[in-house]
């Protein structure tokens, strides 16, 4: 009987402790369940870099000549070229990319009244003419008198893409077509030799009528 009543003690003893051991929790259970308090410091972050794409250089020109690049372009623009603005005259340049051609030629429009048909430096052009060949055109035989007579040559067209550009801003003033569909008023030989095909092409009136509206008037 003595060894069963230590057994219940030593049996009370435990269950007591198992009471007390069943009313607690363990330690990461705890903090789990606890309630929040303060701010909670945010985790650090990894600062973002966007790249930059570089500006394109801008357009330079160091002749008249080389204003012709922009024809054809996106972008017909010369920082430093005179504006379009105020009273004229305004230069202009004119550049022709014809049948036969690989790129835009200078085409010179000799004028010396009025002036700004003739401009010296690039800066100096404030309007860009672009004459862009876009299709042949049947002409037919044109004749021209000769020291050995009447003679008849076969000629083509040509129809062109007329683009003229404030050059200082890029923007488009007249945009149209043009067709050069009728004889050369004159033949130009080589030695005498006629010239078994002929292509004709603006010459310098056709060029004096459709821009000396905008050379030698005041810019609107």
């Amino acid at each position: 009987m003595a060894i069963r009543g230590i057994w219940r003690n030593k049996l009370g003893i435990v269950l007591a402790g198992a009471v007390v051991l069943a009313g607690c929790s363990d330690p990461a259970e705890v903090a789990d369940a606890a309630p929040l308090t303060g701010t909670p410091t945010p985790a650090p972050t990894t600062p973002t870099i966007v790249p930059t794409t570089p500006a394109e250089p801008e357009f330079e020109a160091e002749e008249v000549d080389d204003l012709g690049k922009l024809c054809g372009t996106d972008d017909v623009r010369f920082h430093r070229a005179a504006p379009y603005q105020g009273a004229a005259p305004h230069p202009l340049a004119v550049f022709a990319k014809e049948k036969g051609t690989k790129g835009y030629e200078l085409r010179y429009v000799p004028r010396d009244d009025p002036p700004g048909y003739e401009p010296e430096r690039p800066e100096d052009v404030a309007l860009l003419a672009c004459l862009t060949t876009t299709k042949s055109l049947p002409v037919g035989t044109c004749r021209y008198r000769t020291d050995n007579g009447t003679k008849g040559v076969r000629t083509d067209g040509q129809r062109f893409k007329i683009e003229l550009f404030a050059l200082a801003t890029g923007k488009r003033i007249v945009n149209r077509t043009f067709d050069v569909d009728f004889c050369p008023p004159t033949l130009i030989t080589y030695r005498g030799e006629i010239p078994k095909r002929l292509t004709s092409t603006l010459n310098d009136e056709h060029l004096f009528q459709m821009f000396d509206r905008y050379v030698s008037r005041p810019a609107v």
